[in-house]
């Protein structure tokens, strides 16, 4: 006897974004933006849209920005029993590779997860080399540093429910925000991105801050699970230092850290045998921590999408739990 599988079961908010998608191709609209915020289970209804298609037989190809999400979305995919057979997950630059190489078979839906990339040059030559696809791309930030628009690549714009509705219908935890500048901002100076320079971030956090940081948390969010986001390699690895020296358990990563290292840190901290992760560069986007209680900011940002991606890492929703920001920039 074969195994039934049980789909996953989706809420009202979720299937009321799917109805919104389905209602905008009705009206021939082929390119589709859909904003619902940080920790709303974007994943979730992306699966059952690639789930429906799969069902029909329809090929689905899924974007991801970071090589992080991508097993974390195909395992999400395969509870929500999607025909993986009609359906390819990729970062960019490999779903890139294989578009010049012409190795993709067409799809008849592209899903991009953090649609706020879609303006960079990879995500419009994909999109370019399958121009009947429907495209479907998820945000919680439709917003960039350019200011540019997004009415090259989308020509509809569906809005999912607020953090505030989220919050009072327990989607996600209700949060203390607590911000303590130590950080000398006359020193910043902008990049040709339009953020920051790591090196003006380096002079305008004095040595002394680090001391701070550890007072804060121990005042405010004491033994929460806790992630910190700094600006480079070296402070991340000073500030985990600093820590372990106060005899919290704290674990640093970055974007070099080897995959098995990176994933090992997580696992460590889901089991409470770490309380904080100190990183730079990493958990901003789509890694889902739902036991993340508090997230400290130590990397001044001119950046709207990069400040809501970090400070709602705490916000996943679990019962009685408080989230907790300590914003120092």
């Amino acid at each position: 006897m074969g195994v039934v599988r049980i789909a996953i079961k989706l809420r009202d908010y979720q299937l009321e974004l799917i109805d919104g998608v389905y209602n905008a191709m009705r009206k021939s609209n082929k390119r589709i933006m859909v904003v619902s915020p940080a920790g709303s289970g974007k994943t979730v209804t992306m699966s059952e849209i690639a789930r429906r298609a799969t069902i029909k037989k329809n090929k689905v190809l899924f974007v991801v920005h970071r090589i992080e999400i991508v097993q974390q979305v195909r395992q999400t995919f395969i509870a929500n029993d999607v025909d993986m057979n009609y359906c390819e997950i990729g970062m960019i630059q490999t779903i890139t590779n294989k578009v010049k190489k012409d190795k993709l078979k067409e799809p008849t839906i592209i899903l991009i997860d953090e649609a706020h990339h879609s303006l960079s040059k990879s995500y419009t030559s994909v999109l370019e080399a399958f121009p009947n696809a429907i495209v479907l791309g998820f945000t919680a930030t439709p917003t960039r540093l350019s200011n540019k628009g997004f009415t090259d690549v989308f020509e509809e714009l569906i809005l999912g429910k607020s953090v505030q509705w989220l919050i009072d219908n327990k989607r996600l935890a209700p949060f203390k925000y607590y911000s303590k500048n130590l950080m000398n901002d006359n020193k910043l100076k902008h990049q040709s991105t339009g953020d920051f320079s790591n090196d003006s971030i380096t002079l305008a956090l004095e040595p002394r801050i680090y001391g701070d940081v550890i007072e804060n948390y121990r005042k405010f969010a004491n033994n929460k699970k806790a992630i910190i986001y700094t600006h480079n390699v070296e402070s991340s690895k000073t500030v985990a230092e600093k820590f372990n020296e106060q005899g919290y358990k704290a674990l640093q990563v970055d974007g070099k850290t080897h995959k098995q290292q990176r994933e090992l840190a997580m696992e460590m901290f889901r089991e409470g045998k770490v309380n904080i992760l100190v990183n730079a560069e990493l958990y901003g986007e789509g890694v889902d921590v739902p036991d993340c209680e508090c997230v400290i900011l130590l990397r001044p940002t001119e950046s709207l999408t990069l400040f809501i991606q970090q400070t709602m890492r705490a916000m996943r929703y679990q019962p009685n739990k408080q989230a907790v920001i300590i914003d120092h920039v």
